[in-house]
């Protein structure tokens, strides 16, 4: 029995394109008629035959075999036995989207359709797990049949708009066990019996059927029909005139041949001969195994020789993604060879099939007719993706067969993009640099690789981008591509999804720049090709190295005395120093100039645009920029500059020899840097009288490297980025300023007492010190000290000065601030006590303050005074004499006693009284002094505890005109004077009126004194209810049945508990002498409340529970309660009593 895996797939690829170019006639024919290996192979050509390219490949998990691999042939006929018809003699619409699936896997696979006018349908076979077989992909857009070779189908995927008229397979087991497979080659590695260890490898014989040869021979005969059969690349001069086509060669035999037993073979055979294909251990097994070189590690451009690295090579990946991209490997190695099928075999197109003469591939090739299988034994192992259940019980070799998947020819690269990604630094000084580009492409879905070219001038040769072979310069390899994954954010979106070739060293001009053409082709393991895809890249030299300048200085000419200077002096004589830098390690200087200008410091930056000039002056437009010439390239040498201007090198490193960069340069810029100071000693500064006080200077720099000469083509004037951010990346400019050295002026503040705010929750009181600004000054700094340490100073030294005169000694601390603050300011406007005490001011700010004011923080509990000095600091940062003394102080507030609250029901009895009827309040002090008003609160409802900030805000403040003088008078005579105020226009209602006062203390702002709010009074209750007996109405008929009555009623007596007693609910039923007999009675606060009214009853047993009783919540807007009540049967007459609290009774009849 054979197995079939996906992991284990063949390829086969028909090259009619040989035949039709002529390569067949003039060049395989010619070669292989003189050939002795196929003279000993006994090799023959039918007249009329396609030559057939096989490739196969594996999983890495299988090895690689121990044996050479086994190819049949066999004619395209199929037995009746092995046809599965899923739609025949019907039509079956696709609409959008449809798929089909024969529950079985296919090798061939055949759909008839029709297809509208303007629509289109697209065919995809199913693989295995239900996998879309992309490859396989073709689209018709009028009818036909389109026929699928490839193993593992099992059914296909249609989309657009068609109708499916046939679809018809042969199963892929039929194919398998068909008896007319022919033996036609063993292919397998070059290594003769006996050759590799361990287990060994069977290598001899191998070659085409009967006439076998050795291992080696084989090899190379495969290698040469690949040779003969080779077709060059297309035209490049096709797809761009100015471009000559490339010389591209396919490898010749021996030459790959020695190749391989010099780099491949040698570690597959110690891949064989190291590894036990039987253990259960993966990592003594050859998917495991790998071989670790010695190699040359990165080479930077301009870095020097590259560093020894270590290479670790998976030998089994490694071939594997040989033979399956190269063409060359493929046939070296045993994984690949020809057929030469006659054209002329009976039955290759029998009446089931001659119909079909479209196959997928997204091709229109004819059927060829012949199906092709390979088989090898392997021992296989079970694996995290391959599960063979069997394999846990087996031990022995297993063979396993492929049958040919039909290769689509290579497609022509789509959205070929040319990008430049960075510069390379040139090996020596002043030599070219070079330029990393990026091509991509979208991504393919038919396998192949890809042969590169490039064009970097109009006529010049075509260079290829491959790699070349190192035994051969015009034999090159196949570029395999993967797709980029995506790593991030960092990542180039336009790069996923896509093939990307990164060219590392590509030439650009040493100035200006010149358009390169870039190639790609598809290029498969068959040697096919597609056609160029051309992409114009713009090559452009490097922008020109610019100067930078490292450090810009204003100073005071040499010889001028600081404090020789007067406030009003102008200008001020200046030099400027100038440090500017220059890379030598790249591109030599021929010239560098400086321009620059004074501007209006006020400004954060200079105005736009470069001055052509050098002023030495503000206003100066006519001295020309500065000069700096290099005349040799050495960067030892001291560069020239015109006198008076003086220059001179500050610090270099870097070598005389352009040749002999520094060591580890790249990696330390640093180190080819040459540093260079400039000294114009004759500027002068004129300073402005005001803000910002300062003078402002712009040098603008720029550079001639040497190479440019020939153009005269300068850096541009803006200076190196600082800092370097590839993101933002900003120019800025170079300037300088220097501070009026003038001394500034002395602050004076008021003579007064200021107070801060009220302390915060942190228990910090801030205040706010503001001064006059001061000429000259840009800054200020500010002194504290409290009064606790002057007076301690002052008191003794007053004391001691005036013994016996108390008057003249300092008040005490509990006189008022103001007071206090005037005798300290009087003292402290003299010398002699005002000079003892600067040892107590201690500075309050680290850095100057900016604007005249300054936030003061002092500590909330303070009644002390604190005493504030300022001084002012102009921009040379030299500080004038402290200001006279400023007082702080924390006010302080009036918070009174808690009040006493007496409320009593008011009705007008006197001609003078107010008219209305209300609520008498009356609040009363009974501590302290008399407060300036109160405030008054009032709620509908008692709550817990004496907060007042649970009762919302106040009725009635302390300045409403309402309040009037009154006195509460006590049992035992005292007397209180307060205020009342009658609370008029209230609702009677059964709901409690809840009153609260709070005392309001009196300010004096003059003495730092703050209006207070007490705490709550006593909370007093009053109730203000309706002078009538409670309202009773029948809210709509009654509602009954067989069992009861309920009838509903509204009604305004309360249904809350009240302290002024209970509302009582009472029935009667009148007997016929119309004598009141009780049914029953309730209590209204024990009624229950009920959204619905009381249910009727439905049976005896619940009659003989009524009467009952529900309410609906009270209305307090118009304070109507309605209840329902239910009672037995259907009584002709009833009498409803309702009792308020105050005993007052109403009543109604009521009626069913």
């Amino acid at each position: 029995m054979l197995l079939t895996h996906p992991a284990f797939q063949l390829f086969s690829a028909s090259l009619k394109e040989v035949v039709l170019q002529g390569i067949w006639q003039k060049v395989f024919l010619p070669a292989a008629g003189g050939d002795e290996d196929v003279k000993r192979s006994r090799l023959s050509f039918p007249g009329q035959t396609i030559p057939v390219a096989l490739r196969w490949t594996t999983h890495p998990e299988f090895g690689f075999p121990r044996k050479p691999f086994n190819v049949y042939r066999r004619p395209g006929r199929y037995p009746a036995g092995g046809i599965r018809r899923l739609v025949e003699n019907s039509a079956q619409a696709v609409n959008v989207w449809r798929s089909f699936d024969f529950h079985e896997e296919l090798f061939v696979m055949a759909i008839s359709c029709d297809v509208p006018a303007g629509q289109s349908l697209v065919l995809t076979p199913i693989g295995r797990d239900n996998t879309l077989m992309k490859a396989k992909k073709y689209t018709l857009t009028a009818a036909g049949t389109v026929l699928f070779k490839a193993p593992f189908m099992t059914g296909i995927q249609c989309e657009g708009m068609g109708t499916v008229t046939s679809l018809v397979g042969v199963t892929m087991q039929s194919v398998l066990n068909a008896s007319d497979w022919q033996h036609i080659q063993v292919v397998g590695l070059p290594f003769k019996t006996g050759v590799v260890g361990g287990l060994g490898y069977d290598g001899d014989p191998q070659g085409f059927v009967p006439a076998l040869l050795d291992a080696e021979s084989a090899a190379r005969l495969r290698l040469k029909l690949g040779q003969w059969l080779f077709m060059p690349p297309p035209s490049v001069s096709a797809a761009d005139p100015q471009c000559p086509d490339v010389n591209w060669k396919h490898p010749e035999a021996n030459d790959y041949l020695k190749f391989l037993q010099t780099e491949q073979l040698p570690m597959i055979n110690d891949c064989l001969t190291n590894c036990d294909d039987y253990s259960w251990v993966r990592e003594t097994r050859q998917v495991f195994y790998k071989k670790e070189y010695t190699v040359d590690g990165l080479h930077q451009p301009g870095g020097g020789p590259p560093q020894p690295a270590k290479a670790v090579i998976p030998v089994v990946n490694h071939t594997l993604l040989s033979v399956t991209n190269e063409s060359p490997a493929s046939l070296g190695l045993g994984f690949g060879t020809y057929d030469f099928p006659s054209m002329k075999q009976p039955g290759i197109e029998t009446n089931e099939f001659k119909m079909m003469k479209t196959y997928a591939a997204a091709s229109s090739q004819q059927l060829l007719g012949m199906d092709y299988m390979v088989t090898a034994a392997y021992v296989v192992r079970p694996f995290e993706k391959f599960e063979f259940s069997f394999l846990e019980d087996l031990s022995r070799e297993l063979v396993f067969a492929a049958l040919n998947d039909e290769r689509a020819l290579p497609v022509t690269p789509e959205q070929l993009d040319a990008i430049g990604i960075q510069l390379n630094r040139p090996e020596t000084r002043d030599a070219p640099y070079t330029q990393s580009v990026k091509l991509r492409w979208n991504q393919s879905v038919v396998p192949q690789g890809y042969g590169t070219a490039a064009n970097y001038k109009a006529g010049s040769s075509t260079q290829v981008m491959n790699d070349a072979y190192p035994f051969d310069k015009d034999c090159y390899k196949n570029f395999f591509t993967p797709v980029p994954k995506v790593n991030g954010v960092e990542q180039d979106p336009g790069d996923v999804g896509r093939f990307i070739i990164n060219a590392t060293e590509e030439p650009i001009p040493l100035y200006g720049s010149e358009t390169h053409k870039y190639f790609v082709a598809g290029w498969d393991v068959f040697g096919r090709w597609s056609g160029w895809s051309k992409k114009n890249f713009m090559a452009a030299a490097p922008q020109p190295q610019q100067p930078g300048i490292m450090a810009l200085n204003l100073v005071l000419r040499p010889g001028v005395d600081l404090y020789t200077l007067a406030p009003s002096q102008s200008p001020v004589p200046c030099q400027l120093e100038i440090e500017f830098g220059w890379d030598w390690i790249d591109r030599s200087p021929s010239v560098i100039q400086i321009a620059g200008t004074f501007f209006d410091a006020a400004l954060t930056e200079p105005p736009p645009g470069v001055p052509s000039f050098f002023g030495l002056k503000t206003g100066d437009t006519t001295t020309p920029v500065i000069e700096v010439h290099f005349p040799l390239n050495d960067p030892t040498v001291v560069p020239v500059v015109a006198s008076p201007y003086q220059i001179s090198i500050m610090h270099t490193n870097v070598p005389a020899v352009p040749s002999d960069p520094v060591v580890g340069s790249s990696d330390v810029p640093a180190n080819n840097l040459v540093r260079y100071k400039l000294i114009i000693p004759n500027i002068d500064c004129s300073f402005p009288g005001g803000p910002p006080y300062q003078v402002a200077y712009a040098a603008y720099i720029r550079g001639l490297e040497r190479v440019r000469i020939p153009v005269n083509e300068y850096s541009d004037w803006n200076p190196w980025d600082i800092p370097f951010d590839l993101v933002n990346r900003k120019k800025i400019q170079y300037t300088t300023q220097m501070d009026d050295p003038r001394p500034p002026a002395i602050t004076t503040l008021p003579a007064t007492v200021k107070f801060t705010a009220m302390p915060d929750a942190a228990k910090t009181a801030r205040g706010k010190l503001t001064w006059p600004t001061a000429t000259n000054a840009i800054g200020y700094h500010i002194w504290e000290a409290s009064e606790t340490a002057i007076r301690a100073t002052l008191d003794k030294q007053l004391k001691q000065e005036f013994p016996s005169d108390s008057t003249k000694h300092l008040r005490p601390l509990s006189e008022p601030l103001t007071d206090r603050a005037t005798q300290l300011r009087d003292l402290l406007a003299q010398p002699k006590y005002s000079e003892p005490c600067q040892r107590f001011f201690s500075r309050v700010n680290k850095e100057p303050v900016l604007q005249p004011a300054i936030e003061l923080s002092l500590p909330g509990s303070a009644d002390i005074l604190f005493l504030y000095q300022v001084s002012s600091v102009n921009s040379a940062n030299i500080e004038s004499k402290k200001s006279n003394v400023i007082f702080f102080a924390v006010p302080q507030v009036i918070v009174p006693a808690s009040p006493l609250l007496q409320v009593r029901r008011y009705k007008k009895k006197l001609e003078s009284d107010p008219v209305g009827e209300g609520i008498e309040v009356k609040v009363v002090s009974t501590i302290g002094e008399e407060p300036l008003g109160y405030h008054l609160y009032r709620v509908r409802k008692k709550i817990a505890g004496n907060d007042v900030g649970m009762k919302g805000l106040p009725v009635y403040l302390e300045t409403d005109a309402q309040w009037i003088d009154t006195e509460i008078t006590f049992l035992n005579g005292t007397s209180y004077k307060g205020k009342k105020i009658n609370d008029l226009g209230v609702s009677k209602s059964w709901r409690p009126f809840v009153y609260q006062a709070v005392a309001i203390g009196r300010a004096d702002p003059e003495r730092g004194l703050y209006s207070g709010i007490s705490g709550g009074s006593t909370t007093e209750l009053i109730y203000f209810p309706p002078d009538i007996p409670p309202a009773i109405v029948s809210a709509g008929l009654p509602a009954s049945n067989a069992f009861c009555t309920r009838f509903e009623i509204d009604t305004s007596a309360p249904f809350e508990m009240l302290d002024l007693g209970k509302t009582r609910i009472e029935i009667f039923e009148l007997d016929s002498n119309n004598q009141r007999v009780l049914k029953g009675s309730f209590i209204a606060h024990e009624v229950t409340e009920a959204a619905t009214p009381v249910p009727l009853a439905t049976n005896a047993g619940a009659a003989d529970a009524l009467p009952a009783i529900s309410h609906t919540p009270v209305n307090h807007v118009t304070g109507i309660t309605r209840f329902s009540l239910c009672v037995k049967g259907s009584p002709v007459k009833m009498i409803l009593r309702i009792t308020d609290p105050l005993n007052r009774s109403g009543e109604i009849q009521l009626e069913s």
